[in-house]
């Protein structure tokens, strides 16, 4: 991937095509989310970097349930955490109350 040139970065996204590849121009905030990744972050993260840039309309039904099961997924883990580590905390409680 080609760098951007900082000297043409605008407070919005612009688009441009070049040679077939379509460079896409970002604002300096933009800029500072970006990470660069080593061959080896890029292989350990690929299944994490998809990015959709598709209207939600335009998203296929079977692509929207599948993400649809990954939120209610992730929800329903980050609950069970939330548990675990609240009666972690009542346990603590309980357990200083009755050595008191």
């Amino acid at each position: 991937m080609w760098p951007l040139s900082k000297r043409n970065h605008t407070t919005s996204p612009t688009r441009s095509s070049c040679c077939g590849v379509e460079v896409v121009e970002i604002s300096d905030e933009e800029e500072a989310d970006v990470v660069e990744l080593s061959s080896e972050e890029y292989m350990r993260s690929i299944g994490y970097l998809i990015r959709v840039e598709e209207s939600e309309d335009d998203i296929e039904p079977e692509v929207r349930r599948m993400l649809k099961r990954m939120h209610k997924e992730e929800k329903k883990l980050r609950e069970e955490k939330f548990k675990v580590l609240r009666s972690g905390i009542k346990l603590e409680e309980g357990e200083s109350s009755r050595t008191s």
